[in-house]
């Protein structure tokens, strides 16, 4: 601990957005996170693995890019028959999914779903249930305002037609939603 260390400026280096990734054909619990290099335009997707939650591989680059092109924001990961399901938010604030199998990666599409009001979703989350795939995403208006976002949902049979992303929680406190995470167990949400 801790997983990685960044450079004491955070205003110009970061780590963010971290996501957890069972591997079944490893059994192994993966880490993913997002680092920012504001000096050099960079944007990286990390991993590192442990099958334990003590010992850890070396992190290792799954993504990245010139952050005046591309954002991998809110990466969501799911580890499905063989390959890896991303889905991350651009710098244009449009939802992107690829697939990773074999340490390759697909060209990006974005991801056909609307929002009300002309809202741009920001932070994300998805799952693969027997409804389909079923997101969930904080979104803004303004980014000056993103500290008052609420909750949206969305579902996918297909991972390409997504339903339009309706409300389901707003904070009671005028405050807002930051990186919300969804699990679906005994048919309990």
């Amino acid at each position: 601990n801790p997983l990685d260390k960044v450079k004491k400026d955070y205003n110009k280096f970061y780590n963010s957005d971290t996501h957890l990734v069972y591997n079944s054909d490893l059994d192994a619990l993966e880490c993913y996170w997002r680092y920012v290099d504001d000096l050099k335009h960079k944007v990286i997707i990390y991993r590192r693995i442990t099958k334990n939650g003590i010992d850890w591989s070396q992190k290792e680059v799954i993504l990245q890019g010139d952050r005046m092109k591309v954002d991998y924001l809110s990466p969501t990961i799911i580890y499905d028959n063989k390959k890896y399901l991303l889905w991350y938010v651009d710098i244009d604030f449009k939802i992107k999914y690829v697939e990773i199998n074999k340490n390759k990666c697909s060209k990006p599409y974005t991801v056909n779903i609307e929002f009300d009001e002309q809202l741009k979703p920001w932070h994300l989350d998805i799952i693969k249930t027997n409804n389909g795939y079923e997101m969930i995403a904080v979104a803004l208006r303004d980014w000056l305002k993103r500290s008052k976002m609420n909750l949206y949902y969305s579902k996918s049979e297909d991972n390409k037609n997504w339903e339009k992303a309706k409300l389901i929680l707003v904070p009671d406190d005028n405050s807002g939603f930051y990186r919300s995470s969804i699990l679906y167990l005994k048919n309990v949400y």
